[in-house]
């Protein structure tokens, strides 16, 4: 993988890098939720190598989709480690 590539938040899967403000849109949260529950519960994880938190896209897709069916926000984020670990 180039520096470009690796610069640029793309990894060998195709998973893009996500700011945190992005993240949060995606998931339809504030931005103070989603870093709770990434320090809090360890998901999704902080790839930000800079400072500021960045999320794997794909992490952020399968919580997104776990979060309406799931009756609480551990509950959606073990069926969405589960999505991503499969």
């Amino acid at each position: 993988m180039t520096h470009d590539v690796q610069r640029a938040g793309v990894h060998a899967a195709g998973d893009r890098e996500l700011p945190c403000a992005e993240a949060a849109a995606l998931l339809n949260v504030p931005v103070t939720a989603l870093e709770t529950w990434s320090h809090r519960l360890a998901f999704p994880c902080d790839v930000g190598v800079t400072g500021s938190p960045r999320f794997r896209r794909r992490e952020i897709e399968a919580l997104r989709d776990a979060l309406p069916v799931a009756h609480s926000v551990s509950g959606a984020i073990h069926v969405a480690r589960l999505r991503v670990d499969a």
